[in-house]
């Protein structure tokens, strides 16, 4: 069954002076909150582990949310609830009354059909029932008739441009008269292109000055960049038709924090998201809450 998961929001928010205040993070987590609130549907109320998460920042970023009236503490230990949320939006007992009245109306299938309903004589059930007189409507002057209801008139068929009866020649005799088409020249006429095929990962790729022009920019070794994009590309069984273009797109797209995972992880660093994120669970209390748990 179809989900209205959507909530409002003002096309004039970021002009409101209430938003001057605030740092961009604390925007993020305002966002965050209003949808993480709708999938809740716990009449605005969300969980703020799972904000502080989403949108990587830390308690004291989201601080100035509490003080400038954006969100609101509640009774639930690491609970908090989006101010105004069901000014904007339907609480959690109108979406179960319209759920219900949807369903109630489709109990009854649908729109009529424009059979007339046959009328049954209450006195003598065994008669054949009469069908209901139907409505006439006058198409001309009736303002709700619809023109995808009109009648369609039947296109008239085309006049031939030789009358049979009066032309003496059949049409054997037109076509050896007229003559078949001459051939097209040889090499001439139509031509169809050859689309070139997808191939796997060539064993003789050479790496390019552009690639490495790539790799410098983004700071990281092509060598090692070039091992992780073919382990990558066989592992998965991948197929491109141009694996230049290809490998020159994972060096500008992400292929640069894979290798700088591959080097943290061989000389044990641990990148700076992660921590805070350990740092973040390790913070709050983990308490059970009827809201909702995202998987990472």
């Amino acid at each position: 069954m179809a989900t209205n998961n959507y909530v409002k929001l003002d096309a004039g928010f970021f002009l409101n002076p209430k938003i001057a205040p605030l740092q961009h993070a604390a925007i993020a987590a305002y966002l965050c909150s209003i949808c993480c609130a709708k999938l809740a549907n716990q009449d605005g109320e969300f969980q703020l582990k799972q904000i502080l998460v989403l949108t990587d920042v830390t308690r004291d970023d989201v601080q100035p949310l509490f003080d400038y009236g954006f969100w609101e503490h509640s009774n639930i230990p690491g609970v908090a609830v989006v101010h105004d949320f069901l000014d904007w939006n339907l609480s959690r007992s109108e979406q179960e009354k319209r759920a219900e009245s949807s369903r109630k109306n489709g109990a009854f299938g649908g729109r009529p059909t424009n059979k007339p309903t046959p009328v049954i004589d209450p006195e003598n059930p065994e008669q054949k029932p009469t069908p209901k007189p139907t409505q006439v409507i006058d198409t001309e002057t009736d303002p709700g008739y619809l023109p995808q209801n009109r009648p369609r008139l039947s296109t008239p068929k085309p006049t031939p441009l030789t009358d049979p009866e009066t032309d003496p020649l059949t049409v054997k005799e037109r076509k050896k008269e007229i003559g078949t088409p001459p051939a097209p020249p040889e090499g001439g006429g139509h031509t169809t292109t050859k689309k070139t095929k997808k191939t796997n990962f060539p064993e003789n790729f050479q790496i390019t000055p552009a690639h490495q022009t790539y790799a410098q920019q983004a700071g990281i070794d092509i060598t090692l960049a070039l091992n992780l994009f073919e382990d990558w590309a066989i592992s998965g069984g991948k197929t491109y038709v141009d694996w230049g273009r290809a490998f020159s797109n994972a060096l500008r797209d992400w292929l640069p924090d894979k290798v700088r995972r591959v080097q943290a992880n061989q000389t044990g660093q641990t990148s700076p998201r992660t921590a805070r994120i350990r740092d973040t669970y390790t913070a709050i209390d983990n308490t059970s809450n009827p809201y909702m748990q995202i998987p990472f």
